[in-house]
């Protein structure tokens, strides 16, 4: 039989089932995620007496617990994000990014946009920080779509006076355009 044992108790009971998610969900990516089976019962946490990975665990859960307790509501994009961007060195960091949410921008149906990652968090001080920015990363990060989002706040906040939208000259596999010419003469 498997030896269990305790590494966390929540500090609200109440928290149990929003720390495993509508039908578990947040349990089983939790689960997937590090490789171990977790038991939760009655606001304790259990693991294996074996399990590699205990004190990530709790840093883990001690994290979701202390946003739980903030009334921070966590839906599955933003557990999912927690998970795969905890620093376990600078848990307490990402848990900031939703303590302290510093909201860029708000669409027009109400959905505010705010930095996810240490990251995005960084990107966007040096925005505000800095008149020229260059940022490298992998597509679907948000580079783009913050820089464009904190554009329009300075906009709306009469910050600036227009904004100019430029398109990279870079063929990225792609035609230049209707431009006549070769490459040299659409760049002149």
């Amino acid at each position: 039989m498997a030896n269990y044992i305790k590494i966390y108790q929540l500090t609200n009971f109440n928290n149990e089932s929003k720390l495993l998610g509508p039908n578990n969900l947040f349990l089983k990516h939790m689960e997937n995620f590090f490789q171990t089976e977790i038991l939760v019962k009655q606001g304790e946490v259990f693991l294996l007496d074996d399990c590699p990975c205990k004190e990530k665990i709790e840093i883990f859960i001690e994290q979701i617990d202390n946003l739980l307790n903030n009334n921070v509501e966590i839906n599955e994009s933003d557990f999912l994000s927690l998970l795969k961007n905890m620093d376990f060195n600078h848990a307490n960091d990402i848990v900031d990014l939703y303590l302290d949410k510093k909201i860029i921008y708000t669409t027009p149906n109400g959905k505010t946009v705010f930095p996810r990652t240490l990251n995005q968090k960084l990107y966007l001080k040096s925005l505000e920080n800095y008149d020229i920015v260059f940022a490298l990363g992998p597509a679907g990060t948000g580079k783009t779509y913050l820089a464009v989002l904190f554009a329009l706040s300075l906009l709306k906040k009469r910050q600036v006076k227009k904004l100019i939208l430029v398109r990279p000259i870079v063929e990225a596999g792609e035609k230049l355009g209707f431009l006549p010419g070769d490459f040299k003469d659409k760049v002149d």
